[in-house]
């Protein structure tokens, strides 16, 4: 069964933390590429998709009291309450993010377009961390709301943004 965990640290920290009390435990963590402009060159950049949110897999996770011996693991905030009822959306969720993955193991940029949502955050490219409202999506670029102005940007794969749910 798998569990959704949220840390207030590193993901190596948790990992190795949790792997100490159980090391048949597996993770699942959507990583992406964002390229920045430093110094005049592009330089990639690795980056998580769910920021401080990773999936945890055990047979063992259906039974509450087992989990509950994890809960203070150094790294871990919380565990995110609801998986159980939740777990066709989590494999869900998964399969299409390893469907949607590189022969590196990093999503494509075109991952994010499949999902339907309204207002996200721009991680590269002239608008990088500025939030954004979707106005309209076209056959290849969406017009969006930035700072009560509105814009047309080309839905290439150059351009990675975040959904803001």
């Amino acid at each position: 069964m798998w569990i959704v965990a949220k840390l207030n640290n590193n993901f190596k920290i948790f990992t190795k933390n949790f792997l100490n009390k159980n090391n048949d435990v597996k993770f699942y963590n959507p990583l992406i590429i964002i390229k920045k402009k430093k110094f005049n060159k592009i330089v990639d950049y690795e980056s998580q998709l769910l920021n401080k949110y990773i999936f945890c897999y055990h047979q063992k996770f259906a039974d509450k009291e087992y989990i509950s011996k994890f809960k203070f693991i150094p790294g871990l905030d919380f565990f995110l309450p609801g998986y159980e009822i939740a777990q066709d959306e989590i494999n869900n969720f998964i399969d299409n993010c390893k469907k949607s993955e590189n022969e590196k193991g990093y999503l494509k940029n075109s991952f994010l377009r499949n999902y339907d949502f309204r207002k996200g955050k721009f991680l590269n490219g002239p608008f990088a961390n500025m939030f954004f409202e979707i106005i309209e999506k076209q056959k290849n670029k969406i017009k969006i709301k930035v700072s009560n102005k509105v814009a047309f940007v080309e839905d290439s794969k150059e351009y990675f943004y975040q959904p803001i749910w």
